[in-house]
C-alpha cells in the first residue's frame, strides 16, 4: 500500500494543530506559516519514501 506525503503533511499538521494549539497564534505570520508549511512538505517527503521503501521490502520478503 503506497502512501502518499499528502497523507503524511495532513497528519502531521493535525497532531500540531492539536498538540501545539498555542503556537498557532503565530501562524498568523504568512513567513512563519510559509516556513512551516515547507519544513512540513520536506518532512513528509522524506517519511513517505521511507515508509514506502520499507512496505516494498516487507512486500518482497513475503512473496519468496
Amino acid at each position: 500500500m503506497y502512501i502518499s506525503s499528502r497523507e503524511i503533511k495532513e497528519k502531521m499538521t493535525r497532531k500540531f494543530e492539536t498538540q501545539y494549539p498555542d503556537l498557532l497564534l503565530y501562524l498568523d505570520n504568512p513567513y512563519i506559516s510559509e516556513l512551516l508549511d515547507a519544513i512540513l512538505d520536506v518532512v513528509s517527503q522524506e517519511v513517505s519514501e521511507l515508509k514506502n521503501e520499507v512496505l516494498l521490502k516487507k512486500d518482497i520478503s513475503r512473496r519468496l
